[in-house]
């Protein structure tokens, strides 16, 4: 009777020593707590993180870790502001945000999506999520996503207050604060200069001067006839070279 008992007893670690080293390898293994995502199996992107598996306990800085997303992009696509924006968790955004107007969502569903166009691998959004403005600007302008993607994604993209302010951010400033550095619609050419793009530099690339200080370069695009996402990935290129 005891070598019975002790042979099921045998056969039980074995299986499930069997079953974890099988689980591990093939990805799905997972510990309580664990911030390592699994592992797409199939596919094009076989071996590459999962977007999907991002979970509300996931800080930025995880994401980061897991995908390449950097902190600070992640908060100013969300209008999340913060001295440690690696520190906020997903989850953060259904207590500042969650459900909106007309049933829609902006949760950890969002930073799924969001790290998903930014790294570019596939996923598929649950129907109430949709993007804030700034994330699809971000997306376009770092080039994760093409003009005809930015488009189809503000359809249902929605305008999220200043959340560092309280308010929405003034038109009609001719430096307005930009901590980012990230070029918008709204972005004039005293913010440019005062990021370090040039006269030179702008000639050189557009082939025509800057505007006044006060223009915006949406505007500025209107009177031109160079298109918008042109005008912002290379701005964006020039502010970067500068940093």
């Amino acid at each position: 009777m005891q070598n019975k008992a002790a042979l099921v007893a045998a056969v039980l670690v074995l299986s499930l020593a069997a079953g974890y080293g099988v689980s591990k390898a093939t990805g799905y293994w997972k510990t309580k707590g664990s911030k390592n995502p699994i592992k797409i199996q199939k596919g094009e992107f076989a071996g590459e993180n999962d977007p999907g598996d991002i979970r509300g306990s996931y800080s930025f800085n995880d994401i980061d870790a897991a995908f390449g997303v950097p902190p600070e992009m992640m908060a100013a696509a969300f209008g999340l502001k913060g001295d440690n924006p690696g520190e906020l968790q997903a989850k953060s955004l259904e207590s500042t945000w969650g459900e909106l107007e007309g049933g829609v969502e902006i949760g950890t569903d969002a930073v799924r999506l969001f790290t998903a166009l930014w790294t570019g691998i596939p996923y598929n959004m649950e129907e109430t999520t949709v993007l804030p403005e700034a994330a699809v600007e971000i997306l376009e302008t770092y080039r994760k996503i093409d003009a005809q993607k930015a488009a189809q994604l503000r359809i249902s993209a929605v305008k999220l207050p200043n959340a560092a302010a309280g308010e929405e951010p003034s038109e009609t400033s001719e430096d307005h604060d930009t901590p980012d550095r990230m070029v918008r619609g709204l972005t004039t050419f005293g913010d440019l200069k005062g990021w370090g793009v040039t006269e030179e530099m702008w000639l050189e690339e557009f082939g025509k001067p800057m505007g006044s200080r006060a223009a915006g370069i949406k505007d500025w695009a209107d009177e031109t006839g160079i298109p918008m996402s042109e005008i912002k990935s290379a701005a964006q290129e020039m502010v970067d070279s500068g940093v």
